[in-house]
């Protein structure tokens, strides 16, 4: 496998058909709905449960955009790995190329710290890099 920049596009070539199924599963595993326990963890409230008010509200105004925003980002890193798709050569190597979104003029964007993000770290890139991790990070008993 290869990974390389092309034009502003993020291209990772020679994925090999076992990669490339686990891959094109990633939306599909992304689903928390009807499994209370990935709910639970993705959509957590800020405080435990003494904070009634502040856990109401967190409810009411936070978790309907974080639904949002987690649905959107499936829904971006889903139209990527169409590329993906099943190809005439069934055990052939694919190419992935994931293209760099730009930010809209008079948008700012900014990290944690409130530094300006890295130009390298574009939206599309971030929301790949996002699901996988919540995938991959260990879930909390």
């Amino acid at each position: 496998m290869e990974v390389f920049r092309n034009n502003g596009v993020l291209e990772i070539s020679e994925i090999d058909p076992f990669l490339a199924e686990l891959l094109r599963q990633i939306p599909v595993s992304t689903n928390p709905e009807s499994v209370p326990a990935a709910e639970q963890r993705l959509f957590s409230p800020p405080a435990g449960p003494d904070e009634k008010e502040l856990c109401a509200e967190w409810k009411v105004y936070v978790e309907p955009e974080l639904r949002r925003l987690f649905r959107t980002a499936t829904e971006t890193v889903e139209s990527d790995l169409r590329q993906l798709g099943e190809n005439e050569k069934p055990f052939a190597n694919s190419t992935l190329r994931i293209p760099r979104s730009i930010p809209k003029p008079g948008s700012t964007r900014s990290t944690r710290r409130g530094s300006p993000s890295p130009p390298s770290m574009t939206s599309r890139r971030r929301n790949f890099v996002t699901i996988i991790a919540r995938r991959s990070v260990p879930a909390v008993t």
